[in-house]
């Protein structure tokens, strides 16, 4: 949606405009009126308006001087002038001075719904997409918290593919973990329903597993919409061994099952970089998808389940290469990308490396397949054992026909179904989260209102957000936090209330993690 103000010393003309045309039809969202154009100026950049419609005579200020300086705060608005038939001339100087449009009064119905699709369609072009993401991200960006998210998943997703980039960050956000030895732990959250506010108790979560494994070490915390994930280095050698841990982390997921969290945990073996968290995240799904129970199984993922030393190549971008490969249904490059993945030299000190590598594949292949419907499940469950995948395919040659085969065939269920485009699909997510965000939001409700699978939308959020749906709502509410403790006299539990906590206690936590200040210093500050 587009915001738009109406600027008009008449009263009755604001009111007619606004019963007569239905704006929203136009993707225009109203956000003002105005009889007084110098209030209008007032409120412009916090109102940010992409569309300003003003009537050209005004007695305060004339149509003209209005316009030229809400240009100059607001350089790329568009503005639609609105002008009597003696003032022909007039209007005409108005669209040389950078007035978009000018409609003549009395204002015909077609002519005022020709106007707001043309200026629909030239906003559209000219606020590119990008630079709307930029827009809604731009506030997040100095959020340490998100930051941090960021750090991590791009290390999981990336690794030494592009260390130096990784390594600034690093040294940015203060970090001291690259070589030390840590363990994974990762949660699967994407399931939970509750009746209390999701984001909260997402938050609670974070906090509560920290303060519970704390005594095996230094822990840091980040999240995907999907997962929680708990990264455990500087271990502490009096208290700590694997199956300690692992007991630790089942007590605690019970638990929580037991109160009627819906919670999946994984584990990883403990690796020596900071660079391997892409093989942790791969063995913490192994112990997810192959565990009949979840939480009867008190074993780590098997040794030869990777535990892969850093100085050991191997080529993370070229998962990537496949899964563009994929969903762009181009099957030599499919091809190519699977003999390259399989086609190094084995490495005697791992066992079965070539398998763990198929593995790794072969679980991001059934999570692909998990987003999209179809009766038939291309990679099942059991293709997930490497025992299985070496009594399949004994040889490297029938390992790498079955992972072409189900490339190939996951690829042929993405291209057989179509989805919105991204750019509407993310547009009509925003303006849901924005006009609930304050209420118990999850990805599944926006997902359920947008007409749109829930992990499709997780993705495309990531993608295009480059930040987490926890992410952006958490952002959304402390802005509007910030908002309430510079410009209202509200009591700090009722801004709290307005924005979604109802735990104040909880919410001055919140807001002093991500921003770094307590709420009563920020309104003194602001």
């Amino acid at each position: 949606m587009f915001k738009l103000i109406l600027v008009d010393d008449e009263e009755i003309v604001l009111n007619s405009i606004q019963k007569i045309f239905q704006m929203e039809n136009y993707q225009f969202e109203l956000v003002g009126t105005f009889t007084n154009p110098q209030k209008a100026l007032d409120q412009m950049k916090d109102l940010s308006p992409h569309l300003i419609i003003t009537d050209i005579k005004m007695p305060h200020m004339d149509g003209l001087e209005f316009s030229a300086k809400a240009k100059q705060l607001l350089p790329q608005v568009q503005i639609v002038v609105l002008s009597g038939h003696d003032d022909f001339v007039y209007a005409q100087t108005a669209m040389r001075l950078g007035v978009s449009d000018y409609l003549l009064k009395p204002i015909r119905k077609k002519n005022f719904e020709e106007m707001l699709t043309t200026m629909q369609k030239k906003i559209e072009a000219e606020l590119s997409f990008e630079q709307q993401l930029k827009t809604w991200t731009n506030m997040a960006q100095s959020n340490y918290a998100i930051l941090r998210n960021k750090f991590f998943t791009m290390l999981m997703e990336q690794g030494a593919t592009s260390a130096s980039d990784l390594e600034n960050f690093y040294a940015q956000l203060g970090f001291h973990f690259a070589d030390h030895p840590f363990i994974l732990v990762k949660f699967v959250i994407d399931e939970i329903h509750v009746e209390d506010d999701f984001i909260s108790i997402i938050e609670k979560l974070l906090s509560e597993f920290k303060e519970h494994m704390q005594a095996y070490g230094l822990i840091e915390e980040f999240y995907t919409d999907e997962y929680m994930y708990f990264y455990i280095y500087d271990l502490n050698r009096a208290v700590f061994s694997q199956e300690n841990l692992l007991n630790r982390v089942l007590q605690y997921t019970k638990e929580k099952n037991s109160h009627g969290l819906k919670l999946l945990v994984g584990v990883s073996q403990i690796h020596s970089s900071m660079y391997n968290l892409f093989f942790a995240d791969s063995e913490c799904d192994e112990l997810i998808l192959t565990s009949d129970t979840n939480l009867n199984d008190t074993k780590l993922p098997a040794d030869n389940l990777l535990s892969v030393d850093s100085t050991t190549y191997f080529s993370y971008s070229e998962i990537e290469s496949l899964f563009v490969a994929i969903f762009a249904n181009d099957k030599s490059k499919i091809l190519q990308s699977i003999e390259i993945i399989l086609d190094f030299p084995t490495v005697s000190l791992y066992k079965d490396f070539r398998y763990s590598i198929a593995i790794i594949v072969m679980i991001k292949l059934y999570q692909v397949q998990d987003k999209y419907n179809s009766q038939n499940k291309y990679i099942t469950r059991d293709l997930l054992k490497i025992e299985r995948l070496k009594q399949l395919c004994p040889t490297t040659a029938q390992l790498r026909n079955l992972l072409v085969e189900k490339a190939d065939a996951l690829a042929d269920l993405i291209s057989s179904q179509s989805v919105l485009a991204p750019s509407k699909t993310i547009l009509a997510a925003i303006q849901y989260i924005k006009n609930h965000f304050n209420k118990n939001i999850s990805l599944a409700t926006v997902a359920e209102n947008t007409y749109i699978s829930k992990n499709y939308l997780c993705d495309l959020l990531k993608k295009e957000l480059n930040m987490t749906f926890i992410d952006y709502v958490t952002n959304l509410r402390i802005e509007k936090a910030k908002y309430y403790l510079s410009n209202t006299n509200m009591k700090m539990y009722e801004i709290s209330a307005a924005v979604g906590y109802h735990d104040y206690a909880y919410f001055s936590q919140i807001f002093k993690r991500h921003t770094g200040i307590s709420l009563s210093n920020y309104r003194k500050q602001h």
